[in-house]
């Protein structure tokens, strides 16, 4: 009997601009020599959307949105509360942040999560 040689999963982006203005990342790994892609972030300011991964620097310490990948920060983000709800009683975190001038907030699991915002409104 042989040993299997273990592939190494690869990872990359491509970003790829919609004619409404909005930008959507594109991640795409490679396992197995199989490629498994999937939508990332996106930024579509004129909608009123962000969808980015919650990180933290870890140089500052300051949250920060980004890309699936992490090598764009979308925009800084402001911890605003955390609370215990949801299913199983999973703490819910509120997030703020500033992007094109528009402010953004939204609710996620914590950091290295998914983050959906909107546009407040005025």
């Amino acid at each position: 009997m042989t040993a299997r040689k273990k592939k190494h999963a690869v990872a990359g982006s491509t970003f790829h601009a919609h004619p409404s203005g909005a930008v959507v990342e594109v991640g795409t790994i490679s396992h197995e020599g199989k490629a498994f892609s999937n939508v990332g972030s996106v930024l579509d300011l004129s909608a009123g959307h962000l969808t980015g991964y919650v990180t933290k620097n870890k140089t500052t310490g300051a949250y920060e949105l980004t890309t699936w990948d992490g090598s764009k920060v979308l925009c800084p983000l402001k911890l605003v509360s955390t609370h215990r709800g949801g299913f199983g009683r999973s703490t819910i975190y509120s997030w703020r942040g500033t992007c094109g001038g528009k402010t953004f907030s939204g609710r996620n699991g914590g950091e290295q999560m998914l983050l959906h915002m909107r546009a407040r409104k005025k």
